[in-house]
């Protein structure tokens, strides 16, 4: 029977305090101890090598002219859903990446900044760090060289502003995007069937992606306990938007069947709690 959490529900204090309490022991378990200078969980570091050791490759034709080139925004040339599914994905995270690239730089040009941080937002950061790596890992499963690459003018602008918020308003869209981001990669899991004549091949990517999704789902719950009452709810009123500007940005999405209003819908049942994890507690939508 499947559980789910409803993202927006104001918790008491009693319920904030345990769930981060409750976070930061889990992610002891599941990522390890913290390397920032080398942005590392010793954990993930094992997990990507023990993945390197067993690699998996798609063996069918990859269309890499017409990826690069939507990829890269100087063409548009017809592409099939495989090649449409691979790129909504490569572009999933660009946003996320460059705010953490940049984040990230800020400890190491003040090395006591790290010092006295909340161990729950450098973890977050790392994670973050880590979907680009897995994301780069998907695309090779694929037969496709990532790249990195500037999210549009938009997202960068949008980005280089919550940068300058006091913490208590920032972590306000950042929530609304997570909670996005938690439909988006449940969105992009269910498209891991395009590769079903492969089961060795639609299995690692279908991994790949429930690693991140369930660091989005936590993340989801963790600022959910940390922004409090006002924040979760003015979050709510700004998910309409963050959605526009994300279908906007990745229109593969809507090429694969998505809309603005499918994802919102999906939303309202609330997030699914993934398997194992019980520190976040089931409730009504």
């Amino acid at each position: 029977m499947s559980r789910s959490f409803d993202p927006f529900r104001v918790l008491t204090d009693a319920e904030r305090e345990r769930h981060l309490d409750r976070y930061l022991a889990y992610l002891g378990e599941r990522d390890g101890s913290i390397d920032l200078a080398g942005r590392q969980l010793t954990r993930r570091e094992a997990w990507f090598d023990a993945l390197a050791d067993k690699p998996v490759e798609w063996l069918g034709d990859v269309d890499l002219d017409g990826f690069y080139q939507h990829y890269r925004d100087t063409g548009a040339p017809e592409i099939d859903a495989r090649t449409t599914w691979l790129i909504a994905t490569a572009k999933a995270n660009l946003g996320e990446s460059y705010g953490v690239d940049i984040e990230l730089s800020r400890f190491f040009r003040k090395p006591d900044a790290a010092a006295g941080a909340d161990p729950l937002y450098l973890h977050l950061m790392l994670q973050e760090f880590y979907h680009t790596r897995i994301l780069s890992m998907l695309c090779r499963t694929c037969g496709v060289e990532p790249e990195r690459r500037l999210p549009t003018r938009f997202q960068r602008a949008m980005i280089h502003l919550m940068m300058y918020l006091p913490d208590r308003v920032r972590w306000v869209p950042i929530l609304a995007g997570e909670v996005l981001g938690s439909e988006v990669f449940k969105m992009l899991r269910q498209g891991v069937r395009l590769f079903d004549e492969q089961p060795e091949v639609a299995a690692r990517l279908d991994m790949l992606l429930s690693e991140i999704s369930t660091d989005e789902i936590c993340h989801v719950a963790y600022l959910r306990a940390k922004i409090g009452r006002i924040g979760v709810r003015v979050a709510r009123h700004l998910l309409p938007i963050i959605a526009w500007s994300v279908m906007r940005d990745v229109p593969e999405l809507h090429r694969l069947g998505w809309t603005r209003k499918t994802v919102l819908d999906h939303l309202r049942a609330g997030i699914d709690i993934p398997d194992g994890i019980d520190w976040i507690r089931p409730d009504a939508a």
